[in-house]
């Protein structure tokens, strides 16, 4: 499970319509309105602090709407199904696993499901590949181990799955556009 296993749920409920009644009737609501220009301002910025601040005001976002609909999930509403399921389940352990060398087959024999439609299921159903996720996870740890350590480049490339100094900076450029030494530079 994540940091905010609270809100990670709700935030899937709401994803997946689970919530039984309208929360907000307009975007009158003071608070809301605020957090949506807050929003705004840092969507706006391309540079990796604002990059950070906007995933603090998401998560902002997410827990006043959590407030605001207390009570309001159906738990017979669901329209998830066993494939949603899934892909649930999959992305919870890659983000338990991240840090090890990625074996499907090891994911495969954790969920009794075949490595093919494990693969098949989180592609069409994530719209990426469990190596795109993979990349993504490892590159966001890197991230707040470059903003909240003074660890080098080649100790954090070990760090989220072992990888080489090299694979993992040619890995971070390519998700990034800046080296992870331009991002540590960027965020100092």
């Amino acid at each position: 499970m994540g940091v905010f296993p609270i809100l990670q749920r709700f935030f899937r409920n709401m994803r997946k319509g689970m919530v039984a009644r309208q929360v907000f009737y307009s975007l009158e609501h003071a608070a809301m309105s605020g957090l949506l220009e807050e929003l705004q301002q840092a969507a706006a910025g391309a540079d990796p602090v604002e990059e950070e601040k906007l995933a603090l005001l998401m998560l902002r976002l997410v827990l006043f709407i959590e407030e605001q609909a207390k009570d309001a999930i159906v738990p017979g509403l669901s329209s998830a199904s066993r494939t949603v399921t899934h892909i649930e389940r999959i992305t919870e352990w890659l983000d338990e696993h991240y840090k090890e060398p990625f074996r499907l087959e090891r994911l495969a024999e954790h969920l009794h499901l075949s490595p093919y439609h494990i693969s098949r299921i989180y592609k069409d159903g994530a719209g990426m590949t469990l190596t795109e996720y993979l990349v993504r996870r490892r590159v966001r740890e890197a991230c707040r181990l470059l903003a909240d350590t003074g660890f080098t480049v080649k100790e954090i490339a070990a760090e989220p799955g072992g990888l080489s100094p090299s694979y993992f900076s040619q890995m971070f450029r390519k998700a990034k556009g800046m080296t992870p030494g331009q991002y540590k530079s960027s965020i100092r």
